[in-house]
């Protein structure tokens, strides 16, 4: 029983992290599928901090807030290539941090694509250096007024990742025994662009900073039951949740 309230406050910590901490998305597992296997999932993140500028708004930049709840599939092209693919829902919020200003547009269809590589790996060590890209885009339903917001995100990053796998595993809660445990950290260039319209007038916001670090773990139970958070920093306060299985 004591072993099952430990793993619990854990899991519940993690989860609590993600959604204090506040991101656009590597959102990945630190490692990758097998060849011919993949991980189906579900992720939740949330971004703040993120700072858009648009000289028709003015001097002064936007911040942003976005909540994001996706289904996903990470693909073993080989054992050191993936493929992502992930559809579900976004939801936008633009304000003036320093004025009443505020345009908040509800969810609406989000998805993305993109792929990891590993370039180099060390099975003993349990390291590995890789790299990826991704696109992820969003167009929130249309706020009174006629306005409108279409997101748009490239992110390429370089990242290490370190396993560790749990020779003698035990029971944090029954049935499930932890296998591994996985860090990864990395850097990031992240340029997003939000396009929008206001009655007859349009324009395009662009990010302020585009280079950011992250950092991640993983835990696997059974093989197979996968639980992550990962947080990004420096472009955003960011902040990605993810429950898994691997087939």
């Amino acid at each position: 029983m004591k072993k099952i309230s430990i793993c619990l406050g854990a899991g519940i910590l993690i989860l609590a992290c993600a959604m204090v901490v506040e991101c656009a998305s590597e959102g990945n597992p630190g490692f990758l599928p097998e060849r011919g296997r993949y991980i189906m999932g579900f992720e939740y993140s949330s971004v703040k901090g993120r700072n858009l500028s648009d000289s028709k708004f003015g001097t002064q930049a936007l911040d942003v807030e976005s909540k994001q709840s996706l289904a996903k599939i990470i693909y073993g092209l080989s054992d050191r290539i993936s493929l992502l693919a992930k559809v579900g829902s976004s939801d936008l919020k633009l304000w003036n941090p320093n004025a009443s200003t505020n345009y908040s547009h509800s969810g609406d269809l989000a998805w993305g694509g993109g792929f990891r590589v590993n370039f180099y790996e060390d099975l003993k060590l349990g390291l590995s250096l890789g790299g990826g890209a991704q696109y992820f885009t969003f167009e929130p339903k249309e706020t009174t007024g006629n306005r409108t917001a279409e997101w748009k995100e490239w992110d390429g990053s370089l990242y290490m990742c370190i396993e560790n796998v749990v020779s003698d595993a035990t029971s944090l809660v029954e049935p499930f025994k932890l296998s591994s445990t996985s860090f990864h950290a990395g850097v990031r260039y992240s340029d997003v662009k939000v396009d929008w319209t206001y009655g007859s007038q349009s324009g395009q916001l662009a990010a302020d900073d585009n280079f950011g670090f992250f950092v991640g773990f993983d835990f696997v139970f059974d093989e197979n039951y996968i639980m992550g958070v990962e947080m990004r920093f420096s472009d955003e306060k960011a902040t990605s949740a993810v429950l898994g299985f691997r087939f």
